[in-house]
């Protein structure tokens, strides 16, 4: 599980331990059942939370009773029989293709002291996300060794720490080519690079933080002229382009790093363009 999402349960079951405690005082958690749960479920109902923020809280309260049982503390599941709300399938957004090149479009530097070393920092990262599909948090935590030049690829812990290979296109490895140039570092041959050096950082050399990427994802898409641009745009907008561009779903759930095949297929929405396209191409009628 990622860290973000445990520290976001712990945050939940905190919530509920707090109303358990003024609802219940001293009355032991095990105990609790289907009526004792109703009250606070309907307390979180009532609240405007995003669907993903919701199902998440449930999802923390049922894997809580769920340890509880199993571990023999608690006879039975207290969230069973209880109804969870459905998730929210929607269709991701995306850049169209001419969006995406005027985002990658180079920006020149700035005045300010290391303008041209983060414009340089800033072309590379966007190339990358867009090149390989990938998150904030991967891209935040890869090194200069995650990187095979002569492969052509990017090695990637994802979610759940699961490795990863994801090509990564010509345009992005020149973009990345310059920008360790002019921290120093040789892409192909590692000289001034390793396992140690984070590919993208700061002027202080520290590591790119998730936030700063996502502030320089934002700032590149006020600079295009294009409204909120954010990093996991770009990797909708990658997997989006794949498909409309024929790529199989199955190769796409591997470059994406999705468990499940069913979390890609919301991908499927690709273009009506395209469809009737295929339509067209396959149908004997048509």
């Amino acid at each position: 599980m990622a860290p973000a999402t445990l520290r976001a349960y712990r945050s939940d079951l905190g919530s509920f331990a707090l109303y358990w405690r003024e609802k219940m005082g001293d009355r032991p958690v095990a105990s609790a059942d289907r009526s004792a749960l109703r009250p606070f479920l309907a307390r979180l109902g009532e609240r405007d939370w995003r669907r993903a923020t919701l199902l998440r809280k449930y999802e923390a309260l049922w894997s809580f009773f769920r340890f509880l049982q199993r571990k023999g503390i608690s006879p039975q599941i207290a969230t069973e029989g209880l109804v969870r709300p459905k998730p929210e399938r929607r269709v991701p957004g995306f850049l169209n293709e001419g969006e995406v090149a005027r985002l990658l479009t180079p920006r020149e530097a700035g005045r300010r002291k290391g303008g041209a070393l983060r414009a340089s920092r800033d072309a590379a990262l966007l190339e990358l996300l867009y090149s390989s599909g990938l998150r904030a948090e991967e891209i935040s935590s890869l090194t200069v060794a995650s990187l095979d030049p002569w492969e052509g690829s990017v090695r990637v812990f994802g979610k759940g720490s699961r490795e990863r290979l994801v090509p990564v296109g010509e345009s992005a490895l020149s973009r990345l080519r310059v920008y360790l140039q002019q921290r120093g570092i040789d892409l192909l041959t590692g000289v001034g690079g390793g396992a140690s050096v984070p590919l993208f950082a700061g002027l202080n050399g520290k590591r790119m933080d998730v936030r700063t990427v996502r502030r320089a994802v934002e700032s590149a898409g006020r600079a295009a002229g294009l409204a909120r641009v954010y990093p996991h745009l770009l990797r909708h907008s990658f997997a989006t382009h794949l498909l409309d561009r024929g790529c199989d779903l199955r190769s796409v759930q591997e470059m994406l790093g999705h468990k499940n095949l069913s979390t890609t297929q919301i991908y499927t929405h690709v273009t009506t363009d395209r469809l009737r396209r295929v339509y067209e191409k396959a149908h004997p009628r048509a």
